[in-house]
């Protein structure tokens, strides 16, 4: 039965000169591949294959098979700022990165889906504000199973992003963030985007932050280490 399929755009690869496959995060059957017939001769359709696009997709969808022909492609509703602001456009290539490398889920998973797309049209329609993707990366470690707990107690000073924790170890290794540092870090733990005006981080500080997130979720889902590779340029942005 034809049937319109409600995603979030992830990553597409060349298929022939006028097709492609493209990966979809989607609301009804989590992620799913899907081959896009002479899409690149239709301007509309490839315009919607950009990093935090909600997406609609006509197909006749079989559960059995890996690879489905998507029918029509279309945006859920058109963005308004993610693409005319080159800040936001760098924040969604990037998240949209780790959303690729980190989601594997063949099966519905619906709070994992609504939390990205509410997130993703907050971030459209509201101001730029540089501390969304950190907001954004320990939201979405709840679904992922390993969001921290804060501290229970003022000794335990440092966090381990190794074993997800914040501590008082007897010695400190380089998965150790410093004191400093781990206070920010527990700033962001719980954070909801109407609240994110209450950080106030430096430039340097929001760096080293990003840093640590992205080694933190290699660590945690057992990447090789520098396989997030696209907040090297997102960081540019943070430059004093």
């Amino acid at each position: 039965m034809r049937q319109s399929i409600k995603g979030i755009y992830l990553k597409h690869f060349p298929y022939s000169e006028t097709s492609a496959i493209i990966k979809v995060f989607t609301q009804e059957y989590g992620l799913q591949s899907f081959i896009a017939k002479g899409i690149k001769k239709k301007k509309g359709a490839a315009a919607a294959l950009q990093p935090f696009h909600l997406l609609e997709i006509e197909c006749f969808y079989n559960p059995n098979k890996n690879l489905n022909y998507a029918g029509l492609i279309k945006l859920q509703k058109p963005p308004i700022s993610i693409t005319r602001d080159l800040r936001k456009s760098m924040v969604a290539i990037f998240l949209t990165e780790v959303l690729y490398k980190c989601i594997k889920e063949e099966e519905a998973n619906s709070e994992l889906y609504e939390y990205i797309s509410t997130a993703i049209s907050i971030f459209d329609e509201s101001e730029f504000n540089a501390n969304f993707h950190l907001v954004f990366l320990m939201g979405i470690s709840r679904y992922f199973g390993f969001q921290p707990s804060p501290p229970e107690n003022l000794s335990q000073k440092y966090f381990s992003l190794k074993a997800g924790v914040f501590e008082f170890p007897k010695d400190i290794f380089e998965y150790h963030l410093s004191v400093g540092l781990s206070e920010l870090f527990r700033q962001l733990i719980g954070m909801k985007f109407d609240a994110i005006s209450e950080l106030k981080y430096s430039n340097p500080e929001r760096k080293e932050l990003l840093g640590s997130m992205v080694k933190y979720y290699e660590m945690q889902l057992g990447m090789k280490k520098d396989v997030i590779t696209s907040h090297k340029i997102l960081e540019t942005i943070f430059e004093d």
